[in-house]
């Protein structure tokens, strides 16, 4: 099907008009992320992509999407002229984020259309009174220019009072043994981390976890950015990673002490799995405690945090054996 104009969908269903979350991909590379989430089981949830390559516009083949500009050419490395385009899909975009509880924006920086478009639809859309906002970003490899990794840099800094949180995959610490296995890693990550945020206020948690606790740790991360580290393997695996859990630490953090808020889910393939494991007493003592054989609340390791809170679910995509943990993690400094 070809996109005829900016303002028609070219998916041949209709969205979910009661989605809790919408997730944006705002240009190709980020495209290319979100299509591969609206290909997973993504509830409650309507995914939509931007650019100004009909190319890889044509390309996606699960979300919805819109192309910017007339030509279909591309931004020709142009900021402004990208900027320019996008500002006629404000009423789109407009329409999209005002029914969800949460916005998420997916962006590769460095990029003339994905920045372009961020500056744009985070700047100039009405402000949802009752939704967060999320921004995931990609930071570029210094290989792909000095210039171009400072600029991204500068453009997170210019964005991060137009949303509620900030994530950020930064090539520069992915390990790859080519450019092409560096892409490939860094949009794996992408994935991930946009899929484990997204799941958290849309995916029904076994104990009492909601929305309001995830508004609540991007609330708690002082300068806006949240840490993701994740984990998945069978109990054993879990067990040992999580006891040397200041070593699971970003490289921000001097200690547990620096943790102001903190959401852990574990995540099981299926109800058997987790009523096989249906004590998690065990995995949790390892997270909160400092020894696995007491929990008293001398031995708390997060009891400086202003927030710490347990979320569980079923993930119908893991393998049956495995477990997995997701961590968000705010910083109490700036």
């Amino acid at each position: 099907m070809k996109v005829e104009d900016a303002n028609k969908s070219v998916v041949d269903f209709p969205h979910n008009p009661y989605y809790r979350v919408a997730v944006l991909g705002l240009g190709g590379a980020a495209g290319r992320v979100v299509d591969r989430l609206a290909g997973c089981r993504m509830r409650d949830t309507r995914m939509c992509v931007f650019g100004m390559n009909s190319q890889e516009i044509d390309d996606v083949s699960f979300a919805e999407k819109y192309l910017i500009g007339d030509d279909g050419l591309g931004s020709g490395k142009d900021n402004l002229t990208a900027m320019y385009a996008s500002r006629k899909l404000l009423p789109v975009v407009n329409k999209i984020i005002s029914v969800p509880m949460m916005v998420v924006y997916v962006v590769c920086l460095g990029g003339a259309a994905g920045e372009g478009c961020a500056k744009i639809f985070l700047k100039e859309t009405k402000r949802n009174t009752y939704a967060g906002k999320m921004l995931i970003a990609a930071l570029p490899h210094h290989l792909e220019g000095k210039d171009k990794r400072e600029r991204a840099k500068k453009r997170i800094k210019e964005l991060k009072p137009f949303v509620d949180g900030v994530m950020v995959v930064d090539y520069e610490n992915i390990d790859a043994t080519s450019v092409s296995s560096l892409y490939k890693r860094a949009d794996d990550m992408l994935v991930d981390m946009a899929r484990a945020f997204v799941r958290l206020p849309t995916v029904n948690s076994i104990l009492d976890f909601g929305i309001s606790d995830v508004d609540c740790l991007m609330r708690l991360a002082k300068d806006k950015i949240i840490n993701f580290v994740t984990l998945t393997g069978d109990m054993d695996y879990i067990k040992d990673r999580l006891k040397h859990f200041d070593k699971l630490l970003p490289a921000r953090y001097v200690s547990i002490a620096d943790v102001s808020g903190m959401v852990c889910e574990i995540c099981y393939p299926s109800i058997k799995t987790f009523e096989r494991f249906g004590n998690i007493s065990n995995i949790l003592r390892v997270v909160l405690y400092d020894e696995v054989t007491d929990d008293n609340c001398e031995s708390y390791k997060f009891k400086n945090a202003e927030m710490v809170k347990l979320s569980m679910s079923i993930d119908e995509d893991m393998k049956n054996d495995d477990i997995r943990v997701n961590i968000f993690l705010a910083c109490r400094y700036w």
